[in-house]
């Protein structure tokens, strides 16, 4: 039994999320892995909580269309020390990888060290979260365990030691409901891309290099990636519009060098190039066919259709999405 997320779900709407309507009396809840079977993932697509936490990534995606980042401010948006904090705890979190070497081992995959850091992860998560949001939000103690639920699980899985993109949704999740509660607001949509986003990538870039983490579901060369898909997504919705980067460019090493910081597809291709030998058609076959497409709009489009096909769609994947009193079943 196959479902399809494009049938419940409308790609047309972009929206950043309403605050939830009882806050702060609202009853929070720990998250927990609620679709077990493909009827589960059916109930969930058909729910207005996944039809509100697509809109949010639409918006996300919408809100750097045609922006280069060295074209916005490197610091966040006045009065917004929420931005602050989150960098400042991705900053703490890679200096935990430096603190826990990987262990000498000859494997490819999956270095044990991994296991220490992810415990560092979850024994701080809670301090780093109180850390992040207001003051006035702290206090909220139920709504601090179901943010921890989605931080926690964003960042691979301990007893495998792998990471994918299970994993960076339930980063976007845990986004999206800091949003619902009234921790992020629609004026810091950009931040969140350009900011958030970015530290939380180069985080789990981190830890895939330093740990060898296992891709979690790949499908080898013949997926899109080992790790991500919204980087590519909202990458090449930044690219829309421009005229100096052509979907072919993504194969000049001197493009790569040049646009890394500025265009998260470019870094991600760049990323790619630099762990991977052997020439791009061969290392990422799809990626190389996807640069032959005519424009970054029409990337863009499969990108989203992707992103609904091959992961809200896939049983395997969405098992592991939580769900609170957030993000619901309803």
């Amino acid at each position: 039994m196959s479902v399809q997320a494009s049938r419940y779900l409308d790609t047309t709407k972009a929206s950043f999320p309403c605050p939830l309507s009882d806050a702060p009396a609202h009853e929070y809840r720990a998250a927990t892995a609620q679709i077990h079977t493909h009827e589960d993932l059916e109930r969930f697509l058909k729910s207005s909580s996944a039809q509100e936490y697509l809109s949010f990534v639409l918006y996300l995606n919408n809100a750097v269309s045609g922006m280069s980042f060295a074209s916005v401010p490197d610091t966040p948006s006045p009065g917004r020390p929420v931005i602050d904090s989150m960098i400042s705890i991705f900053e703490r979190m890679k200096s935990w990888v430096d603190d826990i070497p990987p262990v000498k081992e000859n494997v490819r995959f999956g270095n044990p060290s991994f296991r220490l850091w992810y415990q560092k992860v979850v024994e701080e998560s809670l301090r780093l979260i109180k850390d992040i949001i207001p003051e006035s939000f702290v206090q909220q103690q139920g709504l601090c365990e179901e943010l921890q639920s989605y931080f926690v699980e964003s960042f691979g899985n301990r007893s495998r030691i792998d990471y994918g993109t299970g994993h960076e949704t339930s980063f976007v999740a845990f986004l999206f409901c800091m949003a619902k509660a009234g921790i992020f607001h629609k004026d810091d949509a950009v931040d969140l891309v350009r900011m958030v986003f970015v530290d939380y990538l180069d985080t789990v870039r981190k830890i895939q290099r330093v740990y060898c983490l296992e891709p979690a579901g790949t499908r080898g060369v013949w997926g899109l990636d080992d790790y991500q898909i919204l980087p590519f997504m909202w990458g090449s919705s930044q690219l829309v519009g421009q005229n100096d980067i052509k979907p072919q460019s993504v194969q000049q090493p001197a493009i790569l060098e040049k646009y890394s910081d500025e265009y998260l597809y470019i870094s991600c291709i760049k990323f790619i190039c630099d762990i991977k030998s052997g020439p791009f058609h061969e290392t990422s076959p799809m990626l190389y066919d996807i640069s032959g497409v005519a424009s970054w709009s029409k990337i863009n489009t499969g990108m989203i259709k992707m992103y609904l096909g091959e992961l809200l769609s896939k049983r395997p994947v969405m098992q592991h999405f939580l769900l609170g009193s957030i993000l619901t079943m309803s």
